[in-house]
């Protein structure tokens, strides 16, 4: 599906009378005097963003959350930077990797943009990073996680900026916590999502897991969209100390609620990748209080974080989607892309013609988000935050407008967290990546 979203709402006329204003003021001040932006040739054209995302079908919540929180932040700077009118297209991949590399096609050679935003899928992440370095399309990443994007393929990339963060560095840090925190759990089965995202998750988690002593004895692999998930869970292993749970948004709302229909929350812990203990998942309809009450989980944002920008954030976000959620980890950080989008065009003022020295541009920026502070690294990806959170009952000093009965509470902060963990750069890529069968299981200890 594909729309239009022009600067303002205002008439051609209007928009060419206020353009028409705006010049005779700019050419009455020196050059030297200007505002970075202040010159009509680039006031005059729009800034072309191509945003797309599973707007329907399986991946559809985080899709939407990806949307609403890009959109948030467009509205906040009144669709303009450095006064130059955005346009947005919007696409929907239904999250099928081959149609979001027809999508990211359409919108570059069709559409003409000039920066694409957006994608969910893990899978969809490598064939839209080869063609986007291969025509040289800036393309700002929010919420693909896959590893590799600036990991193994980093050395062949110009043009992917990843301002989320990769898919097991949260669950590295999750690990050594639960290591150093829960020495009592030794046993753990992982429960992952039948494609990218659960393998390079829960690889992540066990990696660092097993290094630190304890062992993963059992893997348990689900579909995308699978319905019944009562089979998945009837296989947990009875003996383990705990799972880690790695899976998206409508997967994870099926397996909590039916892990507590099952009785295994009382006898087995769960801790989760930043999807299923996010603030999105946590206000599904119908979602029983034990299904997720004490689950401990990953991620580079919490709903509740006392600064700034993440009560402004969750002000916008309570106020257009009353009743609805509260904005989570996804909505951020596509709020945060075009956050980063903002200070790199101003970083170029305004110019987006050069398309390597606009994505050069992200390289080094360091900006105050919802998130905390983000800097992008060398290697194209976020250096962020991880916060260690625990499901609690929401009471306390609780974000503007905050609707959810439970909320995240932080364990743990590890601030500027790398996708190498505590590994050398050098050593990590010299290790085989996170696979269905890699690393593979140890027996009980």
């Amino acid at each position: 599906m594909s729309d239009e979203t022009h600067a303002d709402g205002t008439t051609r006329g209007e928009f060419l009378k206020r353009a028409g204003a705006a010049g005779a003021v700019v050419a009455a001040v020196p050059m030297w005097a200007r505002p970075a932006g202040a010159f009509p040739r680039l006031t005059q054209n729009p800034i072309k963003i191509g945003f797309w995302a599973p707007l329907t079908g399986g991946l559809s919540i985080g899709g939407i959350e990806a949307r609403r929180g890009f959109d948030l932040y467009l509205e906040k700077i009144g669709a303009r930077i450095l006064n130059r009118p955005i346009q947005v297209i919007y696409e929907d991949d239904a999250g099928n990797p081959a149609l979001s590399l027809q999508k990211v096609r359409k919108l570059t050679e069709q559409d003409k943009v000039s920066i694409v935003v957006g994608g969910l899928n893990a899978a969809s992440g490598p064939p839209v990073f080869d063609y986007c370095n291969s025509v040289g399309m800036p393309w700002i990443n929010g919420a693909i996680v896959t590893d590799d994007l600036t990991q193994r393929l980093a050395s062949r990339n110009t043009y992917h900026i990843r301002v989320g963060k990769s898919g097991s560095q949260g669950s590295h840090y999750l690990a050594e916590w639960v290591r150093k925190n829960r020495p009592a759990i030794r046993n753990v089965a992982v429960v992952g999502a039948d494609f990218l995202l659960g393998y390079e998750t829960c690889g992540g988690f066990q990696d660092v897991f097993q290094r630190s002593g304890g062992a993963v004895v059992q893997k348990i692999w689900v579909p995308l969209g699978t319905a019944d998930h009562a089979p998945f869970v009837g296989r947990v292993d009875r003996d383990v100390d705990a799972i880690f749970l790695a899976m998206d948004s409508l997967n994870s709302i099926r397996f909590l609620t039916t892990y507590a229909q099952f009785g295994l929350k009382s006898r087995i812990p769960v801790f989760t990748g930043y999807v299923t203990g996010d603030e999105t998942v946590l206000g599904a309809p119908g979602l029983p209080a034990e299904s997720v009450l004490g689950n401990i989980s990953e991620s580079t944002y919490v709903g509740i974080l006392q600064n700034t920008a993440n009560y402004d954030f969750q002000r916008r976000y309570n106020a257009k989607y009353t009743g609805v959620s509260v904005g989570g980890s996804t909505a951020v950080d596509n709020w945060t892309a075009l956050q980063f989008i903002e200070a790199a065009i101003k970083r170029r003022k305004g110019d987006v013609s050069n398309r390597r020295r606009l994505t050069q541009a992200f390289i080094g920026l360091k900006l105050r988000t919802p998130r905390g502070e983000i800097e992008i690294g060398a290697d194209r990806n976020a250096i962020t935050n991880t916060y260690i959170r625990r499901v609690d009952r929401a009471q306390g000093q609780l974000p503007p407008g905050y609707s959810l009965p439970y909320k995240n509470t932080i364990l743990a902060t590890y601030p500027r967290s790398s996708q190498y963990w505590k590994f050398s750069k050098e050593a990590y890529l010299l290790r085989p990546p996170y696979t269905r069968d890699h690393p593979p299981t140890k027996p009980k200890r």
